[in-house]
């Protein structure tokens, strides 16, 4: 270890708690007073969304409910529910309030911007015990061991963390826009409007391609995910082109005792249900994956590539037909029918 650092424990250098109970009903929510930050926010506010967008409680409803505020600065990161496997975490911009979903570390020894990074590399999700009932205690975050450097030396790491952060950002904004470039050449050359595309073969695409769902393990099965090594998709990962890993693992008999199945590489996965239904990807690793993903397979008439942008040109089609209904999805027969 370099000279001047010191091994310490998160409860040595913050204040370790956790968030209150949600006052339930739309009625104690506004845009009146402070932030009401839930676990289900964090991707959002990681994503560029304002803490002002979240909604807000305001003075009289967060003493009738005994609601603390949590300072700007301090660090959060789910502790209960799936969110905590995704490891997400986020630094309060602005004084907030925070659901008990939620972890919150107030740094008292230590840089916020350093401890950020420093969460992003020592993930909390590696404290999660039982992946069926994900959970990280307290007091299992207080005593998390860290490398921890003079505070000079952590604002200089920030600094030049920062820069490459800011080159990261501006890369993807451009593979943004090489996207969208690529998907409007994509409609010109193969859109409705397309020179000679009504001599071409018009079909369905379940005709032409084999296409599939996956399934999930029983909950109530511990066995079904502990210590698996099979990657298992879930369809709020199919969120970028490229899917090279999952978060979660099922094990041989997890497998063998539900509807989840291998796709192979290659494979165009489509969400249908949830947050990112109708978003489009490509298996760069043989997976499986629950039942909320349809999995279209490549073959010699078709190039995954290929298949990625035309369902990816149809994005706003599977979006108009999943907020029709009751609720956001699209079925695998909607895929199928696709032309």
């Amino acid at each position: 270890m370099k000279q001047g650092w010191e091994i310490k424990k998160l409860g040595e250098v913050c204040q370790v708690s956790a968030g209150q109970g949600a006052p339930q009903g739309e009625d104690k929510y506004g845009t009146i007073g402070k932030p009401f930050i839930k676990a289900g926010n964090l991707e959002g506010l990681l994503s560029g969304v304002d803490e002002s967008e979240i909604q807000h409680v305001n003075e009289v409803v967060a003493k009738q409910h005994r609601l603390k505020l949590y300072p700007r600065g301090s660090v959060l990161f789910a502790k209960s529910g799936m969110s905590c496997m995704k490891g997400h975490v986020y630094a309060l911009k602005t004084d907030c309030y925070v659901v008990s979903h939620l972890a919150v570390l107030t740094p008292t020894g230590i840089f916020t911007q350093f401890l950020t990074y420093l969460l992003n590399y020592y993930r909390p999700n590696t404290l999660v015990k039982d992946s069926s009932y994900p959970s990280i205690s307290l007091e299992d975050i207080k005593v998390f061991t860290v490398p921890v450097p003079p505070i000079a030396e952590q604002e200089k790491i920030v600094a030049e963390l920062d820069c490459l952060s800011g080159i990261i950002e501006k890369k993807k904004q451009q593979l943004k826009e090489l996207d969208n470039l690529a998907q409007s050449i994509f409609y010109e050359m193969f859109g409705e409007h397309a020179d000679g595309r009504d001599k071409w073969e018009i079909a369905k695409l379940g005709n032409v391609c084999k296409t599939t769902s996956g399934g999930t393990p029983s909950k109530g099965h511990p066995e079904y995910y502990e210590g698996g090594d099979i990657p298992w998709l879930r369809s709020g990962e199919v969120n970028k082109m490229n899917i090279h890993e999952t978060e979660l693992f099922i094990t041989e008999e997890g497998l063998n005792n539900s509807s989840a199945k291998w796709f192979p590489k290659g494979t165009v996965v489509i969400a249908m249900y949830g947050a990112t239904v109708g978003q489009v990807g490509i298996l760069c690793n043989p997976m499986t994956t629950n039942q909320a993903i349809c999995g279209i397979f490549p073959n010699e008439t078709f190039t995954p590539i290929y298949l990625y942008h035309f369902l990816l040109s149809k994005k706003p089609e599977y979006l108009e037909i999943a907020t029709g209904g009751a609720q956001a999805n699209i079925s695998q027969n909607i895929v199928r029918d696709t032309v």
